[in-house]
């Protein structure tokens, strides 16, 4: 499912939200529930594996998405936290590098395309800071002949983007750790 600036219908997410975390054996399915019984529709999402990352046991992986528009800022945060994911959402290059490095980010989201510092530059932040220099980036923009590559950018994904191919990225680049950066 390819997914442009202007997002995709809620239940076309809703479903492949719910087909990712069935194939991964993180649903129950409640057929018979009562109408209204904790606002409960045909499907309960609920984890059933206890290593999985959303679980109270383990903590949560930390990402920041770097990313000007709005509307798509909102869907990547939406789509990551619907992922079990603890996400902070910044809208230009000029905070970004310090709120990477405040929130401890296990990932960076990147689009290159920013107001007040662009892309490249939030790069070079965050290489030249000693907290931030081994947190791994995505970059998620439509002008990627403009990338200087790093040794932090791990993947470039071109808008539009399809959203599993983010989410596979994401669930990919968290599991790494982190002194794998050059």
């Amino acid at each position: 499912m390819r997914v442009r600036h202007t997002g995709a219908a809620p239940y076309v997410l809703r479903e492949t939200l719910m087909a990712r975390r069935e194939q991964r054996g993180l649903l129950l399915v409640a057929r018979d529930v009562p109408e209204g019984s904790l606002g409960a529709s045909s499907v309960l999402a609920s984890p059933t594996d206890p290593t999985d990352r959303r679980s109270p046991l383990v903590p949560r992986k930390k990402i920041v998405v770097v990313e000007d528009d709005p509307e798509l800022r909102d869907l990547e945060t939406f789509l990551l936290g619907a992922e079990g994911y603890d996400v902070v959402g910044v809208a230009d290059g000029i905070d970004a590098a310090a709120i990477v490095k405040r929130e401890r980010a296990d990932l960076v989201l990147l689009d290159l395309m920013l107001p007040g510092k662009d892309g490249n530059a939030v790069l070079e932040d965050l290489s030249n800071e000693p907290e931030t220099k081994h947190t791994p980036v995505i970059v998620v923009s439509a002008f990627l002949a403009q990338l200087r590559l790093t040794p932090q950018v791990r993947r470039v994904l071109s808008k539009p983007f399809d959203v599993s191919d983010l989410l596979d990225s994401v669930a990919r680049e968290v599991e790494r750790p982190h002194e794998e950066v050059a």
